[in-house]
């Protein structure tokens, strides 16, 4: 019960005990009056000692407090009408079944670190390695002299999808191979893009 109904109760109850007290007042003040007491001897002898119920009856209520509780139970059923009679708990913002509930936040995606990119590499070697032979050219000399012969030169022939090398250790091949040795069976090259080495197998 909110504040607003107890003032008005303790209103209404206190008008009650004021007419109360003034028709008890009156009641009395009439009692003292000469003519009152001769009624009051006459009417007892007359019952002949019986006691009779007194004929007490409040005083009406006056015009204007009865105008005064009219209106202000008319307010207080305003107020409880627009909810300003409300209890503060419920103004308060206080739980409430009623209110609306928001969905959680979505999860936060955490996204794992791949760490750092591979590091690149050298292609195939896009040409097939067919043949080799020794060159053994004779070095020139002056008339008269015998002829010296050089050391061998070794030589790989290359075969690719449009042209066909013939190389040795120190050639570059379409500016990005280099052959570096010459062996029985194997060839080193360098991919001089990454300086990554090779190894390419005479088929």
């Amino acid at each position: 019960m909110n504040r607003g109904l107890w003032l008005m109760l303790a209103v209404v109850g206190g008008l009650s005990l004021y007419l109360s007290s003034q028709s008890d007042d009156e009641l009395l003040a009439s009692s003292r009056q000469p003519g009152a007491q001769a009624r009051a001897s006459s009417g007892v002898a007359g019952g002949g000692g019986a006691n009779r119920p007194s004929d007490k009856r409040a005083a009406p209520m006056e015009p204007w407090v009865a105008d005064g509780l009219t209106q202000g139970i008319a307010r207080w059923q305003a107020r409880s009408a627009s909810g300003e009679g409300a209890p503060v708990l419920a103004r308060s913002g206080g739980a409430s079944a009623w209110r609306s509930v928001q969905p959680p936040p979505p999860p936060r995606v955490v996204v794992a670190d791949s760490g750092p990119p591979p590091e690149p590499t050298a292609p195939p070697f896009p040409h097939a390695w067919v043949g080799r032979f020794n060159d053994e050219a004779l070095a020139p000399v002056a008339s008269g002299a015998s002829a010296v012969r050089s050391p061998p030169l070794v030589r790989a022939v290359l075969a690719g999808p449009q042209s066909t090398w013939v190389v040795r250790a120190g050639d570059v091949i379409e500016g990005q191979w280099r052959v570096d040795r010459i062996q029985d069976r194997t060839m080193s090259l360098t991919y001089l893009p990454l300086k990554q080495q090779q190894t390419v197998v005479m088929r």
